[in-house]
């Protein structure tokens, strides 16, 4: 009896050991996973460097960004969201300084997305081309999607956040 219960031991401690270790959890983006540390994200990301806009916020800090990603022919700036100095959110915010517009940006982008993840959860436009919103469940990853175009910028923001379920 007793070496049945030293076997189911060993077995629930190697089990939790493995959920536990970030080699374990799942890729969010470029090589990067839910729970690693800022050293460990920026040996997977070399081009992440300190955010100096960072601050310090309450829950979440964008402690690390990335300036130039290229996302289905796209420029982006990444913001990689750490809470407790553990990587939490990655956040993507369209440059539009290079004439780039969100509508066209969401459009490709979601695209993309669909080509990876499958079709969204939910997909919501506005009609008047003034918005969008979509989402992907993508275990172990939630995506959205997001874009708005209003006065006085004509191109618009785009954001895309994949964030822990």
């Amino acid at each position: 009896m007793r070496k049945i219960e030293r076997f189911a031991t060993i077995c629930v401690m190697v089990a939790g050991a493995a959920i536990a270790s970030p080699s374990f959890a799942q890729t969010v983006w470029h090589n990067t996973k839910f729970g690693m540390s800022v050293k460990q994200v920026q040996a997977a990301v070399p081009e992440a460097v300190p955010n100096p806009e960072a601050g310090h916020g309450t829950i979440q800090t964008a402690l690390l960004r990335v300036n130039d990603v290229e996302m289905a022919g796209h420029k982006l700036k990444a913001f990689l969201y750490f809470h407790d100095y553990h990587l939490a959110e990655v956040d993507f915010e369209l440059k539009t300084d290079g004439g780039d517009d969100a509508a066209r940006a969401f459009d490709d982008i979601t695209k993309a997305l669909r080509l990876k993840y499958g079709k969204e959860s939910t997909m919501n436009v506005d009609p008047s081309g003034t918005g969008g919103q979509g989402w992907w469940s993508a275990k172990p990853t939630n995506i959205s999607l997001f874009y708005a175009k209003y006065p006085p910028d004509p191109a618009g923001v785009l954001t895309i956040q994949y964030l822990e379920p």
